[in-house]
């Protein structure tokens, strides 16, 4: 996690202002920082298609019952923290478990620009 954090800060300069658009920018790394270290299907998904994004937070959003449609099978296995309307349990330390949900809900909707900066660094 720190790792990947670091490297994107070495290769993607941040916005210099403490604004709201700053704010988004690193909401966004860590978004990708988490998916990248704990969703790897997820992040080779948006590597190839970064527009995929878009799934990823109707996911976030979505009740359990759309969540099964076949356009989330990356995110096969991998266990919601919020149904749509609140926060499920969960075990702390389970790996699969998406914790996304409420940072994609602040991001409202991203693009395939924004994102795309954040994937494919070496």
């Amino acid at each position: 996690l720190v790792n990947r954090t670091a490297l994107i800060l070495r290769a993607v300069q941040p916005p210099n202002d403490d604004n709201e658009e700053t704010r988004r920018w690193y909401a966004l790394m860590l978004a990708v920082v988490i998916i990248y270290a704990f969703h790897k299907p997820v992040y080779e998904q948006l590597e190839s298609n970064p527009g995929y994004i878009q799934e990823v937070g109707l996911y976030s959003s979505e009740d359990s019952e759309v969540r099964k449609e076949g356009r989330y099978a990356p995110m096969r296995g991998i266990n919601p923290s919020w149904d749509g309307k609140e926060s499920l349990p969960v075990n702390p330390s389970d790996a699969n478990v998406w914790r996304l949900h409420e940072l994609l809900l602040f991001l409202d909707s991203v693009t395939k620009e924004e994102i795309t900066p954040f994937l494919r660094l070496q």
